[in-house]
């Protein structure tokens, strides 16, 4: 089963961290600028430490518009894109990944998810994450600290799907607006 959606995000905000259970997706820039990231659970480090990158015209501005980050002890590593109209990239199954809007700009995707049937999108922040249906006990360990504290932060955020990018944070205090769609 394939899904077709078109989600847009409003100047300076980003989608909520998630990652897909069973579909793969494909995500194309069709107005706009921003970023992406999309943090590889499984990456190995080669052993010349090259990576291999796709072939074709586009090659010499993915290379100056994407940046790698291997996190020291990790098992994963950070691919982090600027996005620009049609710009595409691919997420992966069980990669956590998020776009954020520049801003300047909304940015408006299109994004086919592959294998979409019974797929769930388990979000790791906002109002749906994750993290907050961990047991009290889970919470105190994993994240050292009091069940209650954790519950605090977990449930700060009251937005669904779309966030404050990292950028528009403080403004938000000050009363600003952020936000997105997707249809």
């Amino acid at each position: 089963m394939l899904a077709i959606l078109m989600s847009t995000s409003l100047q300076g905000s980003m989608s909520a961290p998630l990652f897909n259970t069973r579909s793969f997706k494909i995500s194309y820039v069709a107005k706009g600028e921003g970023s992406a990231e999309i943090v590889c659970p499984h990456h190995h480090q080669s052993q010349g430490g090259e990576r291999e990158r796709g072939k074709g015209r586009r090659r010499s501005e993915e290379e100056e518009g994407s940046e790698e980050e291997e996190e020291a002890g990790q098992g994963y590593h950070t691919i982090r894109a600027r996005l620009s109209p049609g710009t595409a990239f691919v997420v992966p199954v069980g990669h956590p990944f998020v776009a954020v809007a520049s801003r300047d700009s909304n940015l408006e995707l299109v994004c086919f998810e592959i294998h979409a049937e019974k797929n769930e999108k388990v979000f790791l922040a906002g109002a749906d994450n994750v993290l907050k249906k961990l047991d009290r006990v889970a919470k105190a360990l994993s994240f050292a600290a009091k069940a209650e504290e954790v519950d605090e932060v977990l449930g700060a955020r009251r937005e669904k799907g779309f966030l404050p990018g990292p950028e528009e944070e403080q403004e938000e205090e000050r009363g600003g607006r952020h936000g997105g769609r997707e249809e």
